[in-house]
């Protein structure tokens, strides 16, 4: 079984699961987004497609609204299509412990998310995934999957390593390594 680790909703989905037939993929890790330039048909399109990409990064945009409009596209992706999707859940980052734990329970009790994901945040910012690492250990020590490529530096990359270290029960996917700090994360993991 071949399984695709990262992919976001594609609209429409039908199309997805081609491109994933069509390169031998049984199964995808999908992610929520509020971003698709897989509709787009000029430059001019993609150009303010990707700037609520750069929005969402920078922290500018990340409205509850909008989370929820594209967990609900994600749900709905994977209730029609169960056995091609695996989804991972969109938690805000910055609550305290008690918030992050009444939104996991009132945003995805029921559904079958099987980890929480995924986290893009702008350096610095690392430190606001502790009440998410500590709701997982808490819970059903499902997988963190934290996008570590830029924005993220080295100092963000090493503060993962210590919230991973802090919660050792919680799997923690670095997704692309770390970037251009490939060997340095390796070190801060496996040190």
């Amino acid at each position: 079984m071949i399984i695709d680790g990262h992919s976001h909703v594609i609209i429409p989905t039908e199309r997805h699961i081609r491109l994933m037939d069509d390169n031998g993929i049984d199964k995808t890790i999908l992610f929520s987004t509020s971003v698709h330039p897989e509709n787009v048909s000029n430059a001019n399109e993609l150009k303010v497609e990707m700037q609520k990409l750069n929005d969402i990064i920078s922290g500018k945009r990340n409205a509850i609204d909008a989370r929820k409009a594209s967990m609900q596209e994600l749900r709905n992706t994977i209730n029609k299509f169960p056995k091609r999707f695996i989804g991972f859940a969109s938690v805000p980052v910055g609550l305290d412990y008690n918030e992050t734990m009444n939104y996991i329970e009132n945003q995805f009790m029921g559904f079958n998310f099987l980890g929480f994901g995924e986290f893009t945040l702008a350096s610095g910012q690392t430190r606001l995934l502790e009440s998410i690492f500590k709701a997982s250990s808490d819970r059903k020590k499902l997988p963190i999957w934290i996008h570590a490529f830029n924005p993220l530096v080295l100092s963000d990359i090493k503060e993962i390593a210590e919230l991973a270290k802090s919660y050792s029960n919680v799997p923690v996917i670095l997704g692309h390594i770390g970037g251009s700090n490939w060997l340095e994360s390796l070190d801060a993991y496996f040190g």
